[in-house]
């Protein structure tokens, strides 16, 4: 597998939040969430067969996230 990582001091994410990153047109409060969790997922998960993941401690603490692909024999 090859992991990239992306990680932000920005304003981080809720739990409620995280549950629903995936989802297409979750709206939370100001915060809208367009296709583009739900379309990165599909893309990542199902035609890669990889894996992609969200984590944030919480509000005001960022958040990062994880990709994993399968590596290519003889890359």
């Amino acid at each position: 597998m090859v992991r990239v990582g992306v990680r932000d001091n920005g304003r981080g994410l809720t739990a409620e939040e995280l549950d629903a990153v995936f989802l297409p047109f979750y709206r939370q409060g100001k915060i809208y969430g367009g296709k583009g969790g739900s379309i990165a997922h599909k893309i990542i998960t199902h035609n890669h067969k990889g894996e992609i993941r969200i984590e944030s401690e919480g509000p005001g603490k960022g958040a990062e996230v994880t990709i994993r692909l399968p590596a290519q024999e003889g890359a």
